[in-house]
């Protein structure tokens, strides 16, 4: 690799600045290259030219493991570690880094947790008691892997009283199941997260499903019908 840099007295570069065959001058800070704005002094009127300085294998993995490796202080161990260890949060509408490292952060929801566990769980009960759909919808994306289709799925079991098959009233708590639970079903059993293919029916239904999709399970009601007869 080869590193140019600006000294006076040596000849300016051999492309020409702004089309008027003077050639264009840089200057360099460290091994970073900077283009020369217009106002600042034409330093290759003074005859300077670029002498090639070659740089060893491990001055550039340096250079670049220090444009990598960013740290920061923890404010809570004191340590400097990695700003990958770091969770963002959001102020003011800007994109910043906790004060505390991802490791004191769980410590100290956990410490939190555990004195205030009693009225934590009070309040979470009490919430999924006035927010039934709510809960339910969070656990089940929660469960399927599908959070960013919470809103879709909200939207869905707000409009969804009955089963739409066997036309029974859904319950959505969690707890007991019962056979009218609401569940979520993927009208074709495939690993498509298309809000579209997504239906809401009762446990009972979802059991006698199975794993078929429509037409497997239109095929197999018409077989069934046809041997009670």
């Amino acid at each position: 690799m080869v590193v140019s840099q600006l000294q006076k007295g040596d000849v300016g570069p051999s492309d020409t600045f702004q089309g008027t065959g003077e050639r264009h001058p840089k200057r360099y800070i460290g091994s970073r290259p900077m283009i020369r704005r217009r106002g600042s002094p034409d330093r290759a009127r003074s005859g300077a030219r670029v002498r090639p300085i070659v740089a060893s294998s491990n001055q550039i993995f340096l250079f670049y493991l220090s444009l990598c490796l960013c740290m920061k202080q923890c404010t809570t161990c004191g340590l400097e570690r990695d700003e990958a260890e770091f969770y963002i949060r959001i102020k003011r509408g800007r994109s910043i880094l906790a004060p505390s490292c991802k490791e004191c952060a769980r410590k100290k929801a956990l410490t939190y947790y555990h004195a205030h566990r009693y009225g934590i769980n009070e309040a979470h009960k009490q919430w999924l008691r006035e927010h039934p759909i709510e809960g339910w919808v969070t656990h089940t994306c929660q469960a399927h892997k599908i959070s960013e289709l919470y809103e879709d799925i909200l939207w869905m079991a707000k409009r969804t009283k009955k089963c739409p098959i066997c036309g029974c009233v859904l319950t959505y708590r969690d707890g007991k199941a019962t056979i009218c639970s609401a569940t979520l079903d993927r009208r074709e059993n495939n690993d498509s997260k298309d809000p579209k293919d997504f239906w809401v029916i009762c446990l009972r239904c979802n059991i006698t499903k199975g794993s078929r999709n429509m037409a497997e399970m239109t095929e197999w009601s018409k077989a069934w019908l046809i041997s009670t007869e």
